[in-house]
C-alpha cells in the first residue's frame, strides 16, 4: 500500500497529489529502467531518453526544498514495499544534505527484507558522502544482509577494498545466499579495478 502525504504536512504551493504522481512515476520508470538493462534490444539512445524522463521526475521532487521533500517522503522509508522505500530513500539522499542522509542512515540500521533491498539499490544510485561513516560501521553488522547491503553501496561507489576483513568473513559465511551475494560485491570490485 502506497503511503499518501498528508496535507498538512505539505509546504505552501506544494500540492501533495501531484508531487505524489511524480514518485509513483518516477518509481515505475525507475522499475521499466532496470528491467530495460536486461534487454538485447536496449540501445543507448533508448536508455537516454528514459533516463531524462526519470531526471525530469526527479527534478520535480527535489524542487520544493529539502524540508518540504523530508515531509513528503520520509514516511515511505518505512515501507514494506521496495520501490517505496527505494523511491523515498532515493529522493532523500539526492537532497545532498545531512538532516535527510541521516534519516536514511536511521532506516539502513533497522531494515530488513524488502525495506533493505530498496534502501540498498537507492545507496548505489544516489550520493553517499553524508553516509559513507555510516556504510562503514554497518559493514561491520552481525546481520550479514545489512552488511552486504552497506558493502555493495561502498563498491558501487569505488569506496570498498577486495581486502576488506569483512569481506572474507561474509564469502565463508555459512548461508549460501550470503555467500553468493558477497561474490556479487567481490564481483563489482574487481571490475572497478580494486580502487
Amino acid at each position: 500500500m502506497d503511503s499518501q502525504p498528508d496535507d498538512s504536512s505539505a509546504e505552501p504551493g506544494v500540492l501533495p497529489e501531484v508531487y505524489q504522481q511524480h514518485l509513483e512515476e518516477f518509481r515505475s520508470l525507475w522499475t521499466q529502467r532496470q528491467e530495460m538493462l536486461l534487454s538485447a534490444e536496449l540501445t543507448a539512445g533508448d536508455l537516454d531518453a528514459w533516463e531524462e524522463r526519470i531526471a525530469a521526475h526527479l527534478d520535480a521532487l527535489l524542487l520544493p526544498g529539502e524540508e518540504a521533500v523530508i515531509r513528503l517522503v520520509a514516511e515511505g522509508l518505512c515501507g514494506e514495499d521496495a520501490e517505496i522505500v527505494f523511491g523515498a530513500a532515493l529522493v532523500l539522499l539526492k537532497l545532498e544534505s545531512q538532516r535527510a542522509a541521516s534519516l536514511v542512515g536511521e532506516a539502513l540500521r533497522e531494515a530488513e527484507d524488502d525495506r533493505l533491498e530498496g534502501i540498498g539499490q537507492a545507496l548505489c544510485h544516489a550520493p553517499i558522502a553524508w553516509l559513507e561513516t555510516t556504510l562503514r560501521q554497518t559493514l561491520k553488522s552481525d546481520v550479514p544482509p545489512r552488511a552486504l547491503a552497506a558493502a555493495e553501496a561502498l563498491a558501487f561507489h569505488h569506496k570498498l577494498r577486495p581486502e576488506e576483513p569483512r569481506l572474507g568473513a561474509l564469502l565463508a559465511d555459512e548461508n549460501p545466499a550470503v555467500r553468493a551475494a558477497a561474490w556479487r560485491v567481490v564481483a563489482a570490485v574487481d571490475s572497478a579495478g580494486g580502487r
